[in-house]
């Protein structure tokens, strides 16, 4: 077991070879994504009814703004509230696409996908919705931040990472975790934070030492950290 106590049933001999193959696809995707510049990762909630309404950062609440629904309609959009950043620059909420789960591809076993319920927690693997010279990644994301900039822009809107859903549970709305998520803790968030705030470092050997370091230290506070610098060094040293 890679991430947080209780990621599958150990008794369940059915159900862990795929969520150790998942688990260890999530390790590559995760080194990966704190490599890659245009990767974000975060922790998101999928708010219910009761949740209080957030502000964004320019103090505009989305839900005030008229045309709020058509937009989420027509981009068949789903808000999430942010609970932290691990790596990037996150808005106190974000927009992505809402998952559709309805072919063979996304209900693939092996692959970790977040299911979203009013309470849940996750951690999520995100693509930057902007490149570096500002200009939207897709046709979506140019039309609804030319109609509402205020509301959609570099800080709320985002892309799912890998061109797929990856996402590893923090919290479940009730006790009836699913025994196919991978679950993750605050040691685990604290080693991705940690990571990601290593990898800042410019020069590409001082990074190395750092982790390398890490390691030799055991300054990891879970194993999937771990296995994730290991990812990362040999990513750096060309070894993919």
């Amino acid at each position: 077991m890679l991430f947080a106590a209780g990621s599958y049933a150990q008794s369940d001999t059915v159900n862990q070879l795929p969520c150790q193959i998942k688990e260890n696809q999530m390790i590559n995707h995760l080194a990966k994504a704190l490599l890659d510049p245009d990767m974000m990762i975060g922790v998101f909630e999928y708010p219910g009814f009761g949740t209080k309404l957030r502000h964004l950062k320019n103090d505009i609440i989305p839900e005030s703004d008229k045309e709020y629904i058509r937009y989420m309609n027509s981009a068949n959009l789903m808000k999430l509230n942010t609970q932290a950043a691990i790596k990037g620059n996150f808005d106190s909420l974000i927009f992505i696409k809402y998952p559709v789960f309805a072919n063979t591809k996304n209900n693939n076993p092996y692959q970790s996908n977040p299911e979203f319920h009013s309470g849940s927690i996750w951690v999520l693997l995100l693509e930057k919705g902007f490149d570096k010279n500002g200009s939207a990644k897709a046709d979506w994301i140019t039309k609804l931040s030319e109609q509402s900039p205020k509301l959609f822009n570099e800080t709320t809107m985002f892309l799912n990472a890998f061109e797929t859903y990856y996402g590893l549970c923090y919290k479940w709305h009730n006790d009836q975790i699913k025994p196919e998520f991978i679950l993750i803790d605050e040691n685990n968030i604290a080693d991705l934070t940690t990571i990601a705030h290593v990898l800042e470092i410019r020069k590409k050997e001082r990074r190395t030492e750092a982790l390398e370091n890490m390691l030799e230290k055991n300054e990891c506070l879970s194993g999937c950290g771990r296995l994730i610098i290991g990812k990362i060094l040999l990513l750096l040293a060309g070894n993919k």
